[in-house]
């Protein structure tokens, strides 16, 4: 009986552990995330102000905003798909709490990666294109 005690409360162990090690992960990725993104439209607003004559390739300009929004928009979205996941992984422990031990796969928790994969894509695609733009047109 004991030995059920201790492997039920290194269950919930794990469960504080998982919920705490999740939350930390994903605030400081969608802070990051986040921060960047509107700093470099920001940025690039200031400075576009300053050059504003004989601008060349608007073009790199106008898409890398619509990449950094894009990666704002997904990573707000992320939130709620973090609170499913989130939510599903418990049920998850809860059933292997009560020694209905499934080795189940957690889909929201699959597909949140997916999202937080394009956030950080869209984010480096606009940096890059913005990049772009200002060594094209600083001189």
């Amino acid at each position: 009986m004991n030995s059920e005690t201790e492997k039920l409360k290194s269950k919930y162990k794990r469960r504080e552990i998982l919920d705490k090690v999740r939350a930390d992960a994903s605030n400081t990725l969608d802070k990051y995330l986040l921060s960047f993104s509107t700093a470099s439209i920001y940025l690039s607003l200031f400075f576009r102000k300053e050059l504003v004559e004989n601008l060349v390739h608007k073009w790199l300009l106008i898409t890398s905003w619509l990449l950094l929004a894009g990666c704002i928009l997904i990573t707000l979205i992320s939130f709620k798909l973090s609170e499913k996941a989130h939510e599903r992984q418990i049920e998850i422990v809860d059933e292997q709490i009560n020694n209905n031990y499934t080795n189940q796969q957690n889909c929201w928790s699959v597909f949140l990666g997916y999202i937080n994969l394009l956030s950080i894509l869209l984010f480096v695609s606009g940096i890059m294109l913005l990049i772009i733009f200002f060594i094209y047109n600083i001189k």
